[in-house]
């Protein structure tokens, strides 16, 4: 009987260590993701590195997108590449659940190249909102999801050319937080 007692103790504690080793804590540290957007006509992806959350409702991102912009004047070239930088900061509006949230974003965006015949170095802003499924807040999982909507101001870049990125915005992505 004495052995058996051993054994189911020993048992317990395996299976208590077990499961506290599988429970991961939430995390709340740098997050580094990738997204796929669409600014006005513009199609395109980027790499986002975002900052702890300060205060429990705050945190700053660096974005670098690269994005095509749809060409409708030279069909021998369709999707002419350039690349922006930008630099924002996120605020929760809302927490729905511990693993749902809503918050509001501004960002200032700076065109870092482009064609030759573009002229970079133009900066504009966007703004929007966006919904966070994050899941690494409850520990389920470090990857979280998220959709933003909003607006981006345009940037001229040639006299005799439209702007580029300008207009209604929308970005799906997924990030990963250590």
């Amino acid at each position: 009987m004495k052995k058996l007692t051993i054994l189911l103790i020993l048992m317990l504690g395996i299976q208590v260590t077990s499961n506290a080793q599988m429970q991961e804590k939430p995390r709340n540290g740098w997050g580094f993701g990738f997204q796929l957007t669409e600014w006005g006509n513009d199609f395109g992806f980027g790499f986002t590195l975002n900052s702890p959350e300060y205060f429990s409702f705050l945190s700053v991102d660096l974005t670098y997108q690269q994005q095509f912009r749809s060409n409708f004047v030279d069909v021998s070239n369709p999707w002419e590449p350039y690349g922006i930088l930008q630099l924002g900061v996120r605020s929760k509006g809302g927490q729905i659940t511990d693993w749902f949230h809503l918050y509001g974003f501004g960002r200032l965006s700076y065109l870092a190249w482009g064609p030759e015949d573009w002229e970079t170095g133009a900066i504009s802003g966007s703004g929007g909102f966006g919904f966070e499924f994050n899941t690494h807040v409850s520990g389920q999982s470090p990857v979280s999801y998220f959709i933003e909507l909003g607006g981006i101001g345009g940037m001229e870049v040639a006299a005799d050319e439209p702007s580029i990125a300008g207009g209604f915005n929308s970005t799906v992505g997924l990030r990963v937080v250590f």
